[in-house]
């Protein structure tokens, strides 16, 4: 779902799809359509992106995750993203990039992260 109410399947475990995760069938062109288009729209309007998530689906689209790239490799926008915590060698390429910094949130933890992470992002607007 996008900021904007804007909704789609992109994944379905009933899904005809030949391209799976796991037992899930992947619309690579729904997720493009609805995904590329709230990312540019964020990106062109906010000073902050969110994207949920960051992970083996999301890493079936070239496109989107050329974009994520761009993004990070760039200084301007801030983007807030779930990243999948299992290993993935595009998603392992994203963590390591310069401009990313990784919260491990968990429940004894999420209180004090959730307000690190606020004032980190309130240093960089």
């Amino acid at each position: 779902m996008t900021l904007n109410g804007e909704t789609i399947r992109i994944a379905s475990v009933d899904s005809e799809s030949s391209v799976r995760v796991g037992r899930y069938g992947v619309d690579i062109d729904a997720f493009e359509n609805i995904a590329l288009k709230a990312v540019r729209l964020s990106l062109d309007t906010k000073k902050i992106t969110v994207v949920d998530e960051i992970g083996f689906m999301q890493m079936l689209s070239a496109p989107f995750e050329k974009m994520i790239h761009e993004v990070i490799s760039s200084s301007e926008p801030i983007i807030l993203g779930t990243i999948c915590v299992d290993s993935h060698p595009n998603v392992d390429k994203i963590r390591k990039l310069s401009g990313v910094k990784i919260y491990h949130l968990n429940e004894e933890n999420r209180e004090l992260t959730t307000e690190i992470m606020a004032n980190d992002i309130l240093k960089l607007l």
